[in-house]
This record gives structure tokens, C-alpha cells and sequence, in this order.
């Protein structure tokens, strides 16, 4: 495991939970990536799988941000 910034647009989805859950994302408010631990990431073959932290992702995407600090597991 390491812990680096990745870019928002290199990352996909889980298969297993595609999409942001609307009512979570409204109740996040306004992000702040100080309050927030880093998303998981794992990466297979040069994808960068979200595992934990879809919600943080979008968050920071309608935020402006284009990096976030992750835990990359290689798998």
C-alpha cells in the first residue's frame, strides 16, 4: 500500500456500486479535503479501481478538485 495523490479522471467506478449515492453527497455539504481521510484505491493492470470513497470522489469533482490523496493498493 501506498499513500499518493491521484487524479480524479484516471479513476473508475466498482462494478459492484457504480454511482454516488445522491442523498449521501447532499448531506456531505461542502467539501473539504482536510476533513476527510483518503479514499482506496486499487490498481490492476494501470486501472485505478475506487474501493473506498465514491461519495469523497464526487464530492471533490463538483468541489473543482482534480486530485485527491489515496491508500493504492496493486493487486
Amino acid at each position: 500500500m501506498k499513500k499518493v495523490k491521484v487524479v480524479l479522471a484516471s479513476l473508475r467506478a466498482p462494478a459492484s456500486r457504480p454511482f454516488v449515492d445522491p442523498a449521501k453527497l447532499a448531506r456531505m455539504g461542502p467539501f473539504d479535503p482536510g476533513k476527510y481521510q483518503p479514499i482506496w484505491v486499487e490498481e490492476s493492470a494501470n486501472v485505478l479501481t475506487i474501493i473506498d470513497g465514491m461519495t469523497r470522489v464526487e464530492a471533490a469533482r463538483l468541489a473543482g478538485l482534480t486530485e485527491l490523496v489515496a491508500y493504492v493498493f496493486t493487486k
